[in-house]
């Protein structure tokens, strides 16, 4: 990649048009993000359209907004409501949620944006700097490579159920069930589709995932006996009286009270957790987020898992971490944008996301490919360096709606429920245009408050909803390539160090839960 193709693209991304239309990618991308059920992957289809009567730079940088801005919106549901936007989703709410609860809504939304924001900066410097390198990589990733990526990512959502390894492997198995309904890969008849031709093409995802998290929480705001926004309003004043108190003059309470503002809810040792775990998780992101296939979803509970195994306090995981909310955004922006690499460099699009972008970049006249960074119109210049300064105008934009988006927790639950309930009707509907899915997003509720009161992980469940379609292909596709030759799984010293890495994954907190409870029985004796 030349330095004159950088600098053409620079000069065509900084004019104040593209500039413009950056900063409206992001805002609508962040708006459409924090809508429950509307992810990326349905911003940027919506918006391609749009761009068409553009010019190709003009175009492009406008999608980027929008796909950098809807990653953030996610974590803005998955922190208020409890609510995950995706998969690559959950972790952010397993972090943000608690602290949201806590009266830290506008401290995890600031830690949120900000590990997006560099998580994606990182991903936008290897797509410009490093991407043919990293292509490469991709490109040494097989079918058994797949499987045991897949088995990795089984072992890691199973060894992070903290209250028992059954349990874990529990909601596991119910989502490898649900999995299986559709049509066989190998053979190709029906399974569990009990004669339901919207089944065929096996459980509408986005119904399921609507379901599994919104629905029991719509039930717990309706039956609670307190109202959550009156709770945390006499929080929030308590803490101003608390404040108040404390401060001997209404200057300096001017002084604090802007320079809060200006924090975003951030605490002074906030940036010391952040940093570290920021660039592991994103580094993470940009490793994984380059295969085909792999997507945001394991990235981000690779980045989450490890992030928990090198904390000085893993307890913490799981109940308002900082550390593992960075991770996790970081990670999430990284993969997903990361995946662009195989779609320009090879023509491979890497993700659901990808694809769409495959689509535009074809609508505006561009090839991806090894040639397409021989493009003499400068466009795929202008698209890298945007993809970079989108990141800032993400996190200046992010920041101003901290307070904004924080507002959330105070909503009256008598508005609150209603506006819940209609997305995410309109989220399920929307997403297959059938009516059935409004019928599984009911069910997958059903089965959300049982799997609650069972103490089962819904996280859990759906994270093997989706990665066994990436078991099951490439588990196929490996058993062809070897004519039934069970050795190719594990022949390859690739998927050797990944199935390594997944035993220690799993027997690691197997042995940390025994010596824990063996602590505690010595304590009790004692």
């Amino acid at each position: 990649m030349s330095t004159e193709m950088l600098l053409q693209g620079a000069a065509l991304a900084l004019t104040p048009m593209n500039v413009l239309f950056a900063i409206v990618g992001v805002a609508i991308g962040i708006s459409v993000g924090a809508m429950p059920g509307l992810g990326p992957t349905m911003a940027i289809a919506v918006m391609v359209p749009i761009t068409y009567q553009m010019s190709p730079e003009t175009g492009l940088i406008m999608l980027v907004g929008v796909f950098a801005g809807s990653l953030y919106g996610g974590a803005i549901t998955a922190t208020m409501l409890g609510i995950p936007g995706t998969g690559a989703d959950i972790p952010t709410m397993w972090e943000g949620y608690p602290l949201g609860q806590r009266g830290e809504a506008r401290r995890a939304l600031s830690v949120a944006v900000i590990a997006s924001s560099l998580g994606g900066t990182m991903s936008a410097l290897s797509l410009i700097l490093i991407a043919p390198l990293l292509a490469q990589f991709a490109l040494s990733f097989g079918p058994p490579e797949f499987v045991a990526l897949a088995v990795l990512g089984l072992g890691i959502i199973i060894s992070l159920e903290a209250d028992s390894f059954m349990k874990g492997l529990a909601s596991a198995a119910l989502g490898l069930l649900v999995a299986a309904v559709g049509i066989d890969p190998m053979t190709g008849s029906r399974r569990l589709t009990f004669d339901q031709i919207s089944l065929y093409e096996g459980v509408p995802f986005l119904a399921l995932l609507i379901g599994i998290f919104a629905i029991p929480e719509i039930v717990r705001l309706a039956t609670s006996a307190t109202d959550l926004a009156a709770a945390r309003s006499q929080v929030a004043k308590a803490k101003v009286a608390d404040r108040l108190e404390d401060e001997a003059a209404g200057r300096r309470q001017s002084i604090s009270a802007a320079r809060d503002w200006v924090r975003g809810g951030l605490e002074p040792g906030d940036a010391r957790l952040m940093a570290p775990k920021i660039v592991r998780g994103g580094f993470w992101g940009v490793l994984i987020g380059v295969l085909p296939g792999a997507g945001g979803v394991i990235a981000t509970f690779v980045a989450y898992n490890d992030a928990k195994r090198t904390a000085k306090y893993p307890e913490r995981f799981g109940k308002g971490s900082i550390e593992g909310l960075a991770t996790a955004e970081a990670a999430n922006n990284g993969a997903v944008q990361s995946s662009l690499v195989p779609l320009l460099t090879l023509g491979i699009p890497g993700s659901a996301t990808a694809a769409v972008f495959l689509g535009a970049l074809t609508i505006h006249g561009l090839r991806p490919g090894p040639f397409v960074f021989n493009d003499s119109t400068g466009a795929i210049g202008a698209f890298l360096i945007g993809a970079l300064f989108v990141q800032f105008w993400l996190l200046v934009l992010g920041r101003l709606g901290v307070p904004i988006f924080s507002r959330l927790m105070f909503t009256p639950r008598s508005l609150l429920v209603p506006i819940v309930i209609i997305f995410s009707v309109l989220g399920s509907y929307g997403d297959s245009n059938d009516v059935f899915a409004i019928w599984v997003m009911l069910a997958a509720g059903v089965l959300g408050i049982v799997m609650r009161h069972a103490g089962l992980s819904s996280g859990t469940f759906i994270l093997a909803v989706i990665l066994a379609p990436i078991l099951e292909e490439n588990f196929v596709r490996t058993l062809q390539l070897s004519r039934g030759d069970m050795t190719l799984f594990v022949s390859r010293p690739l998927t050797q160090a990944i199935y390594v890495f997944a035993v220690i994954t799993i027997v690691g907190p197997l042995i940390g839960r025994a010596r824990k409870r063996a602590r505690s029985k010595a304590a009790q004796v004692a």
